[in-house]
């Protein structure tokens, strides 16, 4: 039988925003098809633990211009908030290759990602 390596469809983002730099963990996930209602750019999905404090009430008293971004799921729907980033670039899982993306980030404050993934990659 053979193992699948996990980290295969997972991607490293470096998100530069509000002049400083975060990193992220994040499963391909080619399910994800949320975008952004006004721009129709693709949505990172991103727990709120990768950008620490000042994150931490963006849908109450955001650091910067945020979006709302409806979301529809099997158990129901929800509102995400989101924000451009200044820059973010991804790199492959074992690959030194990185790239820009032009994305909104959703920020959640829950853990709805498999153990060592902190957020979802859009397939872009």
């Amino acid at each position: 039988m053979c193992k699948k390596n996990s980290a295969a469809g997972a991607v490293y983002a470096y998100i530069s925003v509000l002049g400083k730099s975060y990193k992220a963990f994040l499963m391909k996930d080619t399910g994800n098809l949320l975008t952004d209602p006004i721009s129709l750019d693709p949505v990172m999905v991103i727990s709120k633990k990768v950008f620490g404090k000042e994150f931490e009430n963006i849908d109450t008293s955001p650091p910067l211009p945020i979006r709302a971004i409806p979301v529809r799921t099997a158990t129901g729907r929800d509102i995400l908030y989101g924000f451009r980033p200044e820059k973010c670039v991804v790199r492959e899982f074992g690959k030194s290759k990185k790239r820009e993306v032009k994305v909104i980030i959703a920020v959640t404050d829950e853990n709805r990602f498999a153990n060592t993934y902190e957020g979802l990659m859009p397939p872009i």
